[in-house]
């Protein structure tokens, strides 16, 4: 269907603007249309900004635009509707206008633009010939891409994901997908630089990279918050709660690698017992969606403090974000000794549990995987750290004071958007207050407003849980569409 939007800025005479809202058609093979929301105007027009013209769009000075991709032709693979561009007017520079200081007089007058990509640092120029009137920005765009990263090296996958943005369903970029073939080639890294250098006994090199790590993420903290907020899909708040709560971490197993010591007691005389820490080997490290980085630091930093070196499955729900942890391990470690993957299907993972070169293994996720993991690693005698779905009653008795007990219990449900091992997950409530409990509104008391959202697979688990209780008890019914705005991934609240 055609999209009635303001489309161009169209100069009509030399010394006049005039904004054109036109019919613009669907974007032909190669093209892309930009719906402008707010451009620059030339200082020898003030007469717009002195309120002569009526402006439709937030107009400033100076030769910018700004708008959205609104949509994509054929052919074109590497633009997605909901992109942010920024344009820029430009001339041919050689004809007589533009060499008597008139070029926004040139007939070959265009529009210039750069697409900002979903981590701010894509930007690829596209054009668009003003002689043919408003039209679509015809160019090549390009969406950040994440690879992998296995012994300092960035590696493909055996496929090519896409990561959406889970509040426009939109996609932020694409990723190197992995699978078998990639684990084996991170464990087998890991261990070649455990067997073969000093990573495990030099304690100053691991504090170093580790110290390294922290800062580096500290430089792109802004950068990591933003991209964690928009792919996973919680809050601002919530995203720098998480980076800002793994740069200490980091900097601690630092400290500890430098620090860590033995224990010696005399059980004789002339006779000692002494017991020192030495690392194990290869730490396998599956990480989960919901708080991929700091989970991923709370895992693979203590081991390498220790003298480990590291093979680790990443979320594809998070691709980007890995791919940008990626990149500041890779600044900051030595290569081969954290080896790293995003994997969607469940290929890799098992192999890391699985493989002889694989000494330790730690998971965070869900129960049921957590007893496979256990029967996997079982024949081997491998250590194994879970941290499996927890559950979180909050108990609420007779003599509670219920104006301070509901902002409490609504913030404890609804923090990390209800995807958190620490969130409120039942209320057992005594008999006495119950009643009064349950007609007490939720608060919004201490809970942002801005909405969070969740992956799409997420959403539709928890609707399924959710719809599942609806049925097998009494009571009220009714449900949540599962969608609480276009496109958008979030659970709509009930009437």
């Amino acid at each position: 269907m055609p999209i009635d939007s303001i489309a161009a800025v169209a100069r009509a005479a030399a010394d006049n603007f005039s904004w054109e809202t036109v019919l613009v058609e669907d974007p032909g093979p190669g093209e892309v249309l930009v719906r402008l929301v707010a451009t620059g105007v030339c200082h020898t027009d003030l007469s717009v900004l002195a309120g002569r013209l009526p402006t439709p769009l937030p107009a400033v000075l100076g030769h910018e635009g700004a708008g959205v991709v609104e949509a994509v032709g054929a052919g074109v693979t590497t633009a997605a509707v909901g992109d942010r561009v920024v344009l820029s007017f430009a001339s041919c520079g050689a004809c007589a206008r533009c060499r008597t200081g008139r070029p926004t007089q040139c007939p070959t007058y265009f529009w210039r633009g750069r697409l900002v990509g979903g981590d701010g640092r894509t930007a690829v120029r596209c054009e668009r010939d003003r002689g043919r009137g408003p039209g679509p920005i015809r160019g090549s765009m390009t969406l950040p891409h994440a690879r992998n990263l296995i012994d300092g090296q960035w590696r493909d996958g055996h496929a090519i994901g896409t990561s959406l943005d889970p509040a426009t369903d939109r996609p932020l970029g694409t990723f190197a997908d992995a699978g078998a073939v990639t684990a084996r080639a991170a464990i087998d890294a890991a261990r070649r630089v455990f067997d073969t250098t000093t990573w495990s006994q030099d304690r100053h090199a691991r504090a170093t990279a580790l110290f390294a790590l922290a800062e580096a993420m500290t430089v792109r903290r802004d950068e990591l918050v933003e991209l964690l907020s928009r792919e996973n899909g919680k809050k601002l708040a919530d995203a720098a709660m998480e980076v800002d709560g793994s740069i200490p971490k980091l900097r601690y197993n630092a400290a500890l690698a430098l620090t860590d010591s033995g224990r010696a007691a005399q059980l004789a005389p002339g006779m000692y017992s002494m017991a020192l820490p030495q690392p194990i080997g290869v730490a396998a490290v599956i990480v989960p969606w919901n708080s991929p980085i700091i989970l991923a630091v709370r895992s693979f930093a203590p081991a390498l403090a220790a003298g480990c070196t590291v093979a680790m499955k990443m979320p594809t729900q998070t691709a980007l974000t890995n791919g940008l942890l990626y990149e500041l391990i890779a600044e900051a470690m030595p290569a081969g000794v954290v080896n790293a993957f995003t994997e969607s299907g469940n290929t890799g993972a098992p192999v890391l549990v699985s493989d002889p070169n694989s000494d330790v293994i730690s998971y965070t996720g869900s129960t049921v995987v957590g007893r496979a993991i256990m029967a996997a690693a079982a024949p081997g005698l491998k250590p194994v750290s879970l941290e499996l779905g927890g559950k979180s009653p909050m108990i609420v008795f007779d003599d509670a004071d219920l104006d301070a007990v509901v902002p409490t219990l609504t913030a404890a449900i609804t923090t990390f958007s209800g995807q958190f091992c620490m969130a409120g997950s039942r209320i057992l409530v005594q008999r006495g207050i119950a009643d009064e409990l349950a007609q007490r509104p939720p608060s919004d008391r201490g809970v942002p407003r801005d909405q969070a959202h969740c992956p799409p697979g997420q959403l539709r688990t928890i609707q399924a849980r959710i719809n599942a209780q609806s049925r097998s008890r009494r009571g009220d019914r009714r449900r949540g569409t599962g969608r609480a705005g276009h496109r958008a991934y979030a659970r709509a609240p009930r009437p």
